[in-house]
């Protein structure tokens, strides 16, 4: 049986019919920040690391909707249900009549699954960026060896050099050590970013 309040969820409020309209929303922002997850998984996965900082940022963009989304998802819900706590989309499928019942139990099941997809590839975006920022700095560390071993051993030869033998040299070229700084920095926007994507209001809502 339907709630005596279902049609304006807590009593002149806000109406079901908004609330499957932000559900249905939730689920297109979720969807999207899905995809910018596999596309930042694939860029660290083949080694398309120049894009790395751009995949970041889309990162962002994505989290910065869902934030959105859940703000006014709280905004068209009631406090809480006959003193039960917060509301959650279970208990007000339960408490509606068809047909919203059902169009509720279905965004409730398409988020639970888009949520468990992208608690997925969130750390499996993670785990690639973590192993990729330690071979960058693995890599600048050795080039900072080599280099020095370099300078120490053409320090050694020229103190052996006649003085008109002795011409500059060129020094060793900072791309290298660039390329490495760019490649890390972007690894490391890319964990930033995707530690901000996790879902527990959500998480809360669906129980």
């Amino acid at each position: 049986m339907s709630d005596p309040q279902a049609d304006g969820i807590g009593g002149g409020g806000p109406t079901l019919d908004e609330l499957v309209m932000v559900l249905h929303r939730e689920r297109q922002v979720l969807e999207g920040m899905l995809f910018r997850l596999v596309e930042a998984r694939g860029l660290l996965a083949t080694g398309e690391a120049r894009f790395l900082s751009w995949a970041a940022a889309d990162l962002e963009q994505a989290a910065a909707s869902v934030r959105e989304v859940e703000v006014r998802r709280t905004s068209v819900l009631p406090p809480c249900l006959d003193g039960e706590g917060p509301a959650t989309l279970r208990g007000l499928a339960r408490r509606t009549s068809e047909p919203i019942a059902s169009i509720l139990e279905d965004h409730r099941v398409g988020l639970g699954r888009l949520a468990g997809e992208v608690g997925a590839a969130t750390e499996a975006t993670q785990e690639l960026a973590a192993e990729g920022l330690c071979r960058a700095r693995a890599s600048d560390l050795e080039l900072a060896s080599a280099g020095t071993a370099e300078s120490d051993d053409r320090g050694r030869r020229a103190a052996h050099e006649p003085l008109q033998h002795r011409r500059p040299r060129p020094q060793p070229q900072p791309q290298d050590e660039l390329d490495l700084e760019i490649l890390s920095a972007g690894y490391e926007a890319v964990l930033a970013a995707s530690a901000r994507l996790a879902l527990p209001s959500l998480v809360a809502f669906l129980a």
